[in-house]
């Protein structure tokens, strides 16, 4: 953040790199990605990594699963896909969820999320 008194940079860096809040030291940038079961979710995933990396940010990874009741194949694809982005550096979680969009925005807010994919 830019102080609009004197133009004194407030922001500071962690460890990893990630730039900070000054206030709470948690990354100024978070991304989530929500992760599915279809081809697809590696693309959303890999955006999602190049976005939180160049913004400098952490990346969430999360699966809004409906169903408790699950097959092998369903089982096997979500944690292949939750397994890529933990190699990306991302937190994963598998979120119980009825209402896919509605469980995604209430975990943004709840994580503080500022981009989602």
């Amino acid at each position: 953040m830019t102080d609009s008194t004197n133009g004194a940079d407030d922001s500071t860096t962690n460890a990893s790199g990630a730039v900070t809040q000054p206030e709470s030291g948690r990354p100024a940038v978070r991304v989530l990605v929500a992760i599915g079961i279809n081809p697809d979710s590696q693309r959303l995933l890999q955006t999602a990594a190049r976005l939180a990396q160049g913004l400098g940010g952490e990346l969430i990874a999360i699966h809004v699963q409906a169903a408790a009741d699950t097959t092998r194949l369903y089982r096997a694809n979500r944690d292949r896909h939750l397994q890529q982005a933990r190699e990306l550096g991302a937190q994963t979680e598998i979120v119980p969820g009825s209402d896919i969009a509605a469980t995604l925005v209430r975990y943004a807010r709840m994580r503080n999320v500022t981009h989602l994919v």
